[in-house]
């Protein structure tokens, strides 16, 4: 009679430990985007947060780059030059095949 109580709990274990497992997998989705959109209101409506300078020169190679005239514009335009490069070759691939 005892090993039958015993059996009995194991089962019982079992099917619990699978009920439990089924139903955290039915509701990792709804997780997943709980977690997901809590995580990106917390840090879309917080406060920025001050970054240092990423890279730093000296004051020689800033010297040199600040007496090219219209430098900022000249990157500026060779970036949507990139760009638009890109882009064409991106269209011209999608219409080749």
């Amino acid at each position: 009679m005892l090993q039958t109580i015993y059996d009995l709990a194991t089962f019982l274990g079992w099917v619990w430990q699978n009920i439990t497992d089924i139903m955290g997998n039915a509701f990792l989705p709804i997780k997943y985007v709980y977690t997901f959109l809590r995580q990106f209101f917390i840090t879309a409506f917080s406060a920025p947060v001050a970054q240092d300078e990423m890279w730093t020169f000296d004051d020689s190679i800033l010297g040199l780059f600040s007496s090219i005239p219209y430098f900022s514009v000249l990157i500026s335009c060779l970036m949507i030059a990139l760009t638009l490069v890109m882009a064409v070759s991106v269209l011209k691939s999608f219409l080749r095949s």
